[in-house]
């Protein structure tokens, strides 16, 4: 009777991509008879050619061999090893720059370069290059009030323990500011200044026109003014009317020489 203890899978402590890697199923129970090997990656068995030696390679190693690997030993499937992570290595990849904002950039305004990829371990620095010439480390490059001398092709370098990767070239376009946008902001602004004055004129007449006509509306109909009585007949008297009426007439009359 075949009896297991201590099946575990042994691994290098670094794996590269390109590098041949050997996982090897070892444990500490003598094995009598002539077991064969089975192999899993994320708990899926893995085809391989020879099941009968313990040893699974990956030659050459590659990024999508990055997994959790444990093995066993047939007719005893449920008796696995415990599983062993397998993070292979890689220098930079996919090395790309992005422009924010994106598009044409106008003069005088900021833009930032950010440089991003994908690697293992982590990118652990990152170098500005324009037309070849360094500019400076980071992830992140700003150019503040930007001119046209800015304008131009941009790269950045990538580097981590496994190796190094340059992005493609990234088209900084600087539009110059137009001439004639000053003056014609002073323009707008000043048409702007006398709209408001115009208006402020308008109500201001309004609010005296609406003063003057409650002054006249209160205006007494019983005061002494003769004219405004004659045309308030309700005021006064058919008499009166009449009075005052033959009185203006009378005063409008010359004398006539004989």
């Amino acid at each position: 009777m075949l009896i297991l203890s201590g099946l575990r899978v042994e691994s290098p402590d670094r794996v590269s991509e390109g590098d041949t890697t050997r996982l090897t199923c070892t444990t500490t129970c003598p094995l009598t008879d002539r077991p064969t090997y089975i192999w899993y990656k994320n708990g899926r068995r893995v085809d391989r050619n020879d099941e009968e030696t313990n040893v699974l390679s990956l030659q050459p190693t590659r990024i999508e061999d990055t997994g959790s690997y444990s093995c066993a030993v047939r007719r005893y499937e449920h008796l696995p090893s415990p599983a062993v992570a397998l993070r292979v290595r890689y220098p930079p990849k996919s090395v790309s720059v992005s422009i924010s904002p994106s598009g044409e950039i106008v003069e005088g305004s900021s833009v930032t370069l950010t440089c991003s990829c994908d690697a293992n371990p982590p990118v652990d620095e990152y170098s500005w290059f324009k037309n070849k010439q360094f500019l400076g480390k980071g992830r992140d490059y700003t150019i503040s009030n930007i001119s046209s001398e800015d304008g131009g092709e941009y790269k950045c370098k990538t580097s981590n323990a496994e190796g190094q990767q340059y992005s493609s070239s990234a088209t900084l376009n600087v539009v110059a500011v137009p001439s004639g946008v000053p003056y014609v902001a002073a323009v707008v602004g000043v048409l702007c200044g006398l709209a408001a004055l115009l208006t402020a004129l308008i109500w201001c007449r309004r609010q005296k026109k609406r003063r003057d006509d409650h002054d006249y509306q209160n205006v007494d109909p019983n005061g002494q003014n003769d004219t405004y009585a004659a045309l308030q007949p309700k005021a006064r008297s058919s008499d009166d009317v009449y009075h005052t009426l033959t009185v203006s007439v009378s005063s409008q009359i010359l004398p006539l020489d004989l």
